[in-house]
């Protein structure tokens, strides 16, 4: 079987000039639709419309390429359309947020439609998808603080290099997904909460939770090595202990409690992961 996206009948040679001419036309004819009959929600969705073009052609066809120009271009247009009907009650913000939500969401169906028509996985679409969806729903969500951008983009990153990296058997997506995991909570929960009172505990705190991400790493290297990988655990348990003196020294009065928690956290983990995992551990 061909590539998709080499065959110069789906995405090459000159069958893609019917297609996105076809697009062409019918966004801006509704553009100028708009305009002659001064409708005012014609001219918003000419984008969304371009994208639905492209994506029956790449439906009809068979194209990767045109499936996932339709979906994106679809998610944008989407995006433009929210924006420029929402009421006024939304802030310039929250309509970019929704936008970049909206975006994310085109990325998001490039890879659930191209695994169901074409029962492929394909991975990249994840990354954008992290970074669009984490950055809206920041937008739309929190005060804005550095520290609200870290933790979503660290959580939402990181879940996309686990996802692919579990998928795909590949431990090298594995360790930079827990590791920004494990920093996204790092650097929001001590510096954006209440939790710790001085810097020093502060610090502890963000070293204890990334060790947790070093943790995490041996823990999923079962799932796809049917074995575990011990040497995180070395820089995971120097982070931790590190982190626990820091936290002594900072609020000494709440040193028990903090390190039966993180310690809980830790067994919580490993308890979740022994429940879904399908194979014995023996094997």
């Amino acid at each position: 079987m061909l590539d998709e996206y080499n065959h110069p009948t789906k995405f090459g040679g000159e069958s893609w000039r019917r297609p996105v001419g076809a697009a062409l036309i019918f966004g801006g004819g509704l553009v100028l639709l708009d305009q002659l009959l001064h409708l005012g929600w014609l001219a918003p969705i000419s984008v969304l419309a371009g994208g639905m073009v492209l994506l029956f052609a790449g439906h009809r066809q068979h194209s990767m390429g045109f499936t996932i120009a339709g979906w994106i271009v679809g998610g944008i247009g989407l995006g433009l359309a929210l924006w420029f009907d929402l009421r006024a009650g939304w802030t310039g913000i929250q309509k970019v947020g929704l936008f970049l939500l909206s975006t994310g969401a085109g990325f998001a169906l490039v890879s659930a439609s191209l695994h169901r028509w074409y029962a492929r996985f394909i991975w990249w679409p994840l990354f954008p998808l992290a970074v669009f969806a984490s950055v809206g729903f920041t937008l739309l969500t929190t005060t804005l603080r550095i520290v609200d951008f870290a933790l979503s983009l660290g959580i939402g990153l990181g879940l996309a290099f686990v996802i692919v990296g579990l998928v795909e058997k590949w431990i090298g997506m594995i360790i930079p997904g827990c590791l920004l995991f494990g920093s996204g909570l790092g650097v929001y929960i001590p510096w954006g909460t209440t939790y710790a009172s001085t810097a020093l505990s502060k610090t502890g705190v963000m070293l204890v939770l990334f060790g947790i991400g070093w943790v995490l790493i041996t823990l999923l290297s079962r799932a796809i090595t049917h074995r575990f990988i011990w040497w995180p655990l070395i820089p995971g348990g120097l982070q931790a202990v590190v982190g626990w003196g820091l936290y002594i020294g900072g609020e000494p009065g709440n040193a028990v409690n903090f390190i039966s928690n993180t310690g809980s956290i830790v067994i919580l983990i490993m308890g979740i992961y022994l429940l879904l995992m399908r194979r014995g551990i023996h094997q």
